[in-house]
């Protein structure tokens, strides 16, 4: 299995704070499965970091998607 970093920017809108509980689950749930090899967030950047196993690159993207749509559910809403 191989490891891959994906970044992702976001912002910070008025319901931020009330996604982070089921976010912080899914992500704990990743990392107990060994999908998430590691996750940071950086709150003055509003960068995420997180380090992916995966087969191949294919395999790890589409994580990434799913972690940011439960995350930051509202981005669609601009």
């Amino acid at each position: 299995m191989q490891k891959y970093q994906v970044t992702i920017d976001f912002e910070m809108r008025d319901n931020f704070v009330d996604l982070i509980p089921p976010h912080r689950t899914y992500i704990n749930y990743l990392i107990n499965k060994e999908v998430i090899d590691q996750y940071v967030v950086s709150m003055e950047t509003h960068q995420v970091w997180i380090t992916i196993n995966a087969d191949s690159k294919k395999g790890g993207g589409g994580l990434s998607q799913q972690i940011t749509f439960i995350l930051f559910l509202d981005l669609s809403d601009k």
